[in-house]
C-alpha cells in the first residue's frame, strides 16, 4: 500500500515543481553537492532552486530535515542551505527539491487532510459476538468506535462456529434490519444471532482512520505520523489530486487578484481529476442491510 513518502512525491509531481536526487560525496553541513544532471548543469539558471524548499526525508534529527535553498550553482550541482546543519548530508542520502509546499510538516498535514475528506473511504469487514441469542440490538462501539454515521454501514452476515471467512461468504445470505445512532454509539437492529456466532458488518470507513505503521495493521493508527513507511490504503494518484485540490483552493483564497485566474484554473483542474479518481477509486457495494417492507407495492428493483 502507498507510504508517507509515496503520498507526497506523487502529489509533489502533480503540483510541480519538484525534484529529487541523491546526494554525492561533495556535500557538507552548509551544501547539498549532486554531481548528477539536471541539478549539475552546464546552463546558466542559477535562480533555478532559489527558496525552494530542500527536504531530507532520512535526516536523523527533525531540525535538519528541511532548508531554504539560498544560492544555487549549476556547473558544480551545489545547493548552499540557509541555515547550517547539525548532521551534514551524507554521500548517498536521498533528497527532494519542493517548490510549492513545505514538504515535512504542511505536505503531510495535506496528506492526512485529504484521507480524512468524506469522499475518501475504505471499505472494510469488522466481526463482533453477541452476548445473549435473545439481543436484537446490537452495539458497535467497541467493534468499531470510529464509526459515526448509519450510513457507513452496507451489509451484515453471519458466519456459525465452525465456518472460516476464507472458505465462506457471510453476505451471501444479508440480514436485514436497521442501523441507528444514539447518541454517539450506532446499533444495528432487527436480528438476533447465537452467542458462537461471527457477526459480520461491510462498511466504508474514512480512510484517515484506517492507517497503519509498518509493523502494525491497517487501523492501528488513525493518519500519517511523520514516519515515511507509514502506509493508506487509497491509490497515491486519487491522495495526489486531492493534495493539488485542497493547496490550490486555498491559494485561491489568499492570491492577489492578478493572480487569481491561474489559481482559478489549476484548482477547477484538481478538483475534476479528483472527482475522477474518487469515482473511480470508491465505488459503493450494494446495500442490503435494510429493514424488510411489510406493505406497500412490490418494487420492481432490485430491494423489495
Amino acid at each position: 500500500m502507498p507510504t508517507l513518502q509515496t503520498y507526497r512525491r506523487t502529489a509533489a509531481r502533480l503540483l510541480g515543481p519538484y525534484q529529487q536526487g541523491t546526494a554525492t560525496a561533495g556535500s557538507s553541513t552548509t551544501q547539498l553537492e549532486d554531481t548528477t544532471w539536471p541539478l549539475k548543469s552546464s546552463t546558466t539558471r542559477s535562480a533555478a532552486y532559489k527558496d525552494w524548499f530542500l527536504f531530507r526525508p532520512n535526516a536523523a534529527a527533525v531540525a535538519d530535515k528541511v532548508r531554504w535553498a539560498k544560492l544555487y550553482t549549476p556547473s558544480t550541482g551545489k545547493i548552499d542551505v540557509d541555515n547550517t546543519y547539525g548532521t551534514a548530508i551524507a554521500n548517498g542520502e536521498v533528497y527532494e527539491l519542493h517548490g510549492l509546499i513545505e514538504p515535512y510538516t504542511d505536505f503531510r498535514q495535506l496528506i492526512n487532510d485529504v484521507l480524512n475528506l468524506p469522499q475518501t473511504m475504505v471499505l472494510t469487514e469488522l466481526t463482533f459476538t453477541v452476548s445473549s441469542n435473545l439481543n436484537r440490538r446490537h452495539s458497535l462501539a467497541t467493534a468499531a468506535p470510529w464509526l459515526t454515521d448509519p450510513d457507513w454501514v452496507y451489509q451484515v452476515g453471519i458466519l456459525p462456529s465452525g465456518q472460516t471467512r476464507t472458505q465462506y461468504d457471510p453476505f451471501s445470505a444479508p440480514y436485514r434490519g436497521t442501523v441507528r445512532k444514539d447518541g454517539a454509539t450506532v446499533y444495528l437492529e432487527g436480528f438476533s444471532a447465537n452467542t458462537t456466532d461471527t457477526v459480520y458488518v461491510l462498511v466504508a470507513r474514512p480512510a484517515y482512520t484506517y492507517c497503519k505503521p509498518t509493523a502494525g495493521a491497517f487501523g492501528d493508527q488513525s493518519g500519517l505520523t511523520a514516519t515515511e513507511t507509514d502506509e493508506a490504503v487509497p491509490d497515491d494518484v486519487w491522495v495526489g489530486w486531492g493534495v493539488a485540490m485542497l493547496y490550490w483552493d486555498q491559494r485561491l483564497k489568499h492570491s492577489a487578484l492578478a493572480d487569481r485566474p491561474h489559481a482559478q484554473a489549476e484548482f477547477v483542474r484538481a478538483l475534476s481529476n479528483w472527482r475522477a479518481a474518487t469515482d473511480a477509486n470508491f465505488v459503493p457495494p450494494m446495500r442490503t442491510f435494510r429493514p424488510l417492507r411489510y406493505w406497500g407495492p412490490v418494487s420492481s428493483g432490485r430491494f423489495p
